[in-house]
């Protein structure tokens, strides 16, 4: 298909891609009796006519007049818009996008020097910390004490210095 062949205009489906879907409004859309409540058929087929023909009419007779003008300030509003983006915003984003790289790099080797160290630190000062389940026999006199004590019920020991009994039973 040659590039004219596919600029070619097409007359009978003028929205090929049916941009404009939410404008096909007929006499139905607008105008209904329900039932029980009708005017004559005569008045009803007269509407019918006179709403179809003022839409068609003054539609045509508005493209006559504007149509072309209103095309004519669209085309150049989408020039506007290319020559903006081609000339003034790709560049200005461009210059945005190398000024970010530099604070990236900054912010980063700042985040390095200053917050690294703490992190690193606090790592290694928590890293020593364990949570067991069950007894953690440290001690086998306070473990001793602490199965008579709470007899069949689950308790946590955590490094022997947080007792948590699991059971909802509260021991007299």
């Amino acid at each position: 298909m040659s590039e004219k062949e596919k600029d070619a205009l097409d007359l009978e489906n003028r929205d090929p891609c049916e941009i404009n879907e939410h404008l096909k409004v007929s006499f139905h859309d607008v105008l209904a009796e329900p039932e029980g409540v009708h005017s004559n058929d005569c008045v009803w087929r007269c509407s019918y006519r006179c709403f179809n023909g003022s839409k068609n009419c003054c539609y045509r007779t508005l493209t006559v007049f504007c149509g072309c003008i209103f095309a004519l300030c669209w085309g150049c509003e989408f020039a506007c818009i290319t020559f903006f983006h081609v000339w003034q915003g790709t560049p200005a984003l461009r210059i945005f996008a190398l000024n970010c790289g530099c604070l990236q790099r900054f912010w980063g080797t700042a985040l390095q020097c200053f917050l690294a160290p703490i992190c690193e630190t606090m790592g290694l000062c928590l890293s020593r910390i364990q949570v067991t389940r069950g007894l953690h026999l440290v001690n086998v006199s306070v473990a001793m004490n602490l199965l008579h004590a709470y007899e069949s019920q689950k308790v946590l020991v955590y490094r022997c210095v947080v007792v948590v009994s699991l059971a909802d039973k509260q021991v007299d």
